[in-house]
């Protein structure tokens, strides 16, 4: 046997071969995000840690560690490998073994929808690249990103492989670890997985208590903490105030579904009935699985819908049930891929198309890597900045905020337009209010909405279904905000081109392209 044979013949090398491809090209279509968005409330922690001078004044930091936070693990691992390596390389080693692993669990998972081994190879790839964004609640399948999801689905992913191959203790393990990064991913699987083994396994109760006896003492180090937080520890601030705050002022992208329904079931139906339809022409075996799966996601979001937006039952919300349609993504794709790959095995032999796509993977990694790599060089504007790694472009804002970090006090505070998704990341100064950093807690939440509403001038009665932030953007660019005398602001950051009052501005202190660092002057 030739060495091209031996390669071919290899299983495992084929699986890995097919995740390293999925993940490459996940990053060339998306990007990957570095102290940016998300990462806003996951990485300033980390940098404080690194350098506990740093956010002295912050609305956010200067609160984190009133209580347990949810990013407790995260900030601990990012921290414990960055004093190795520095926290760029850290976040993208860590995105990529995520990626890969989601993605070795995808490939891995369809080998039990289909003995066609092209199915098993492309299956990461279909769903990475064209189906991660159509989960419903604004959700994703995965980041592109290091953020807390970003791991706790890769190990989820695992999870639900390890359910399939009945390994069902070490199944719950990992879903234990998930929930140490991002808790309701973590508590979403093990439901599934549950209701998963009641339907399929012929209730068979032992093995149920079995399961959820092991996962909440794997997932303790985390449940335990949130559990009091959030539920034991008391607040001044009664429940309509909270959840008001939580639902209504900070994401109502992820908690309402009469906010993002409107806009994500079409595509969402389409993308079920084509998934289905791939199942009944590829003459699946997994029905009772796929089945089971749909009515466990979709009568828990019947159930969450109703209870939340007609009965007015408010702590049902902070389930986010509606992430369960991630696994559905999955699910769903795994069928596309398995009929669209019994096609080619129709047309071409399965030997032809397997070196095809062996030999597709090893180009397509081979250029991937300069593309998301020096992507500075890339002659398309887009692409220069959107892989902050390796050798890449900064934006006007993203220089702005260098200088800042570079040539200001670490004690100084900034005010921003709250559309800004990487000034506490990049700049590392104190902001008098911003949107991404929260702490998801009574304490902190509703004064923080009551200031977020006040500072960005929000009447927060008449918002008629619009998203609170992107309203405080407007309002941002055309209505001046003067600090109150017990308020230290130092600097505040505009667009040029888009501010309407920069009459009243302070003295510049710096300007990057559109954009002006100005000095605030109390009268």
């Amino acid at each position: 046997m030739n060495s091209a044979r031996s390669i071919y013949s290899s299983d495992q090398w084929f699986y890995w071969l097919a995740a390293i491809t999925a993940t490459m090209l996940f990053l060339v279509r998306y990007g990957y995000w570095f102290n940016f968005g998300d990462q806003e409330e996951h990485l300033p922690q980390v940098y404080k840690m690194l350098d506990p001078d740093l956010y002295p004044n912050d609305y956010f930091m200067s609160k984190v560690s009133e209580s347990f936070n949810i990013r407790f693990y995260y900030k601990w691992l990012v921290f414990s490998l960055s004093v190795i390596i520095g926290v760029p390389a850290s976040c993208f080693l860590l995105t990529f073994l995520s990626l890969l692993l989601t993605s070795f669990s995808i490939t891995k998972i369809t080998t039990f929808f289909s003995t066609n081994p092209i199915a098993h190879f492309i299956a990461p790839s279909m769903l990475l690249i064209f189906f991660t964004n159509l989960a419903l609640g604004n959700n994703s399948f995965q980041d592109n990103a290091l953020i807390c999801s970003t791991i706790s689905v890769a190990l989820c992913s695992l999870a639900l492989l390890q359910w399939f191959r009945e390994k069902y203790v070490l199944a719950v393990f990992f879903c234990g670890i998930a929930s140490w990064f991002q808790v309701l991913e973590g508590l979403i699987m093990i439901a599934l997985l549950l209701g998963l083994t009641l339907f399929c396994h012929k209730f068979n109760i032992k093995l149920l208590l079995k399961m959820a006896g092991s996962y909440l003492l794997c997932a303790s180090p985390m449940l335990l903490p949130i559990f009091h937080s959030h539920f034991i520890a008391s607040a001044p601030y009664t429940n309509n105030e909270y959840y008001n705050a939580l639902y209504h002022i900070r994401n109502p992208n992820h908690y309402l579904p009469s906010y993002f329904l409107a806009n994500e079931i079409r595509p969402f139906l389409a993308f079920s009935i084509i998934a289905l339809a791939s199942a009944v022409w590829a003459r699946t075996t997994r029905w009772r699985f796929i089945i089971s799966l749909i009515f466990i996601t979709v009568s828990g979001m019947v159930a969450y819908y109703y209870m939340l937006e007609r009965l007015n039952i408010q702590f049902v919300g902070k389930s986010q049930w509606f992430k369960s349609s991630v696994w559905l993504t999955l699910i769903f794709s795994i069928c596309i891929t398995v009929a669209i790959s019994e096609m080619l095995s129709s047309i071409f032999s399965i030997q032809k198309l397997r070196k095809f796509f062996v030999y597709a993977s090893f180009v397509s990694v081979f250029f991937a890597i300069p593309w998301v790599f020096a992507s500075a060089w890339n002659p398309v504007g887009y692409f220069r900045i959107i892989y902050r790694v390796g050798n890449y472009e900064k934006t006007d804002i993203g220089k702005m905020h260098d200088w800042i970090r570079v040539n200001t006090p670490k004690e100084a505070v900034f005010l921003i337009n709250p559309s800004n998704e990487s000034f506490l990341c990049e700049a590392q100064r104190s902001l008098l209010i911003g949107y991404k950093a929260v702490i998801h807690e009574p304490f902190f939440i509703v004064p923080w909405a009551s200031d977020f509403c006040r500072i960005y001038s929000i009447n927060r009665e008449n918002l008629n279904g619009k998203w609170a932030v992107k309203q405080a953007a407007i309002n941002y660019e055309s209505i001046f905000y003067a600090p109150l005398p017990y308020e230290k602001l130092d600097y505040r950051l505009d667009q040029i081109s888009s501010c309407q009052y920069l009459k009243k501005l302070g003295p510049e202190v710096h300007r990057e392209g559109d954009f002006i660092l100005t000095q605030v002057i109390r009268k």
